[in-house]
């Protein structure tokens, strides 16, 4: 398996004018740099990094790649330096290699990495990181998309585990082949604008949040959206959320601000979540909201939904806002389920 592991610890963010930089002599770099005593090395051609080169670099602080190239690290080698790639660059980093320090990639650069596994570390993506396969964020790791950056998995999944934490700055741009799954009080935060494309599923675990801000739109093609023991989506306002199937399970909270809209096939609750809808939300239901439990669902005032057929099973509670609007065809309270409807509202039945 090819991945790429990222350690963190702070230094200097930038190189000052008095630090010594050296250059690779060819592309082994086993033949040594230019210059001695070397602070940071630029990496300005297709690099191949061996035991002996990392034995080579221990005083070296930075490594800055500063043209395109592809870079080879050889196996179970340990990266102590931090890593900058410039504005307007193209890397490749291929191999098994373990990087034990921050990684930035800055505007208008790329980098293509075979697998990622974050832990106890930093990654900061300005431009745009494709990554082929998985990605994994944990141990109080952070992987940043910062405003319009782009981040693209081609084939894998990315999981987050033992507060993992994923930010996208605004108008950022978010692809997944597969699917977004987060553990162990992890957080997903998306900024004001940002896009996410999941090709496969959506799963919220143990206390991990999903935070979206406003005019966001958020999208996941696959079959579910599920979100377990204490899992949480807050969807911000004028945002758009698109799934196939949203579950909600245990104690997990659903909260929808205003005039955000949430389209979906079936929503289905069970045990005890909370539903808290705001004022002026539209959501488009094309067939069922069932719910088993004993959920709370909480309209606002002058909110929309429509829905082909309504189950309120057991001991659900549906409190309508004022002025809402509630269409089905088919409508169901069964149990000690309660539909509590506020002034001015409306409940349209047509099946």
């Amino acid at each position: 398996m090819i991945f790429i592991i990222f350690f963190f610890f702070w230094i200097k963010t930038h190189v000052n004018a008095n630090e010594i930089s050296c250059q690779p002599i060819s592309i082994n770099c086993n033949e040594g740099f230019t210059g001695e005593n070397c602070q940071f090395l630029e990496i300005n051609k297709d690099f191949h990094i061996t035991g002996e080169c990392d034995k080579l670099m221990k005083g070296i602080d930075q490594i800055k790649i500063s043209k395109n190239c592809t870079i080879e690290i050889d196996k179970d080698i340990t990266i102590q330096q931090k890593i900058i790639v410039e504005p307007n660059i193209h890397v490749i980093l291929m191999n098994y290699s373990i990087i034990k320090n921050q990684f930035i990639i800055e505007r208008d650069s790329v980098v293509e990495i075979p697998q990622i596994e974050i832990k106890q570390s930093k990654v900061v993506v300005k431009g745009t990181l494709e990554v082929k396969g998985n990605v994994i964020i944990e141990e109080n790791s952070t992987l940043e998309i910062n405003n319009k950056g782009h981040f693209n998995v081609k084939q894998g999944k990315v999981v987050l585990k033992s507060n993992g934490l994923f930010i996208n700055g605004k108008e950022s741009e978010v692809i997944i082949f597969d699917s977004l799954i987060g553990y162990e009080n992890s957080l997903i935060y998306f900024k004001e604008g940002s896009h996410l494309v999941i090709k496969n599923q959506l799963e919220l675990y143990d206390n991990t949040i999903l935070t979206i801000e406003r005019k966001c739109i958020i999208k996941v093609n696959g079959y579910f959206v599920n979100i377990f023991n204490n899992g949480q989506i807050h969807i911000g306002s004028l945002s758009l959320f698109e799934c196939q199937n949203l579950y909600v399970y245990g104690t997990s909270t659903i909260s929808i601000e205003d005039k955000a809209k949430l389209i979906t096939n079936n929503i289905y609750v069970f045990q005890t979540p909370q539903l808290n809808i705001k004022n002026n939300v539209y959501i488009d239901v094309k067939e069922y909201i069932s719910s088993y439990s004993n959920a709370v669902i909480e309209l606002g005032i002058n909110s929309t939904i429509n829905a082909s057929t309504i189950f309120l099973l057991y001991n659900t509670t549906l409190n309508t806002g004022e002025s809402t609007i509630l269409s089905s065809n088919s409508f169901e309270l069964s149990g000690e389920s309660l539909l509590k409807i506020g002034k001015n509202s409306t409940i349209s039945i047509s099946g």
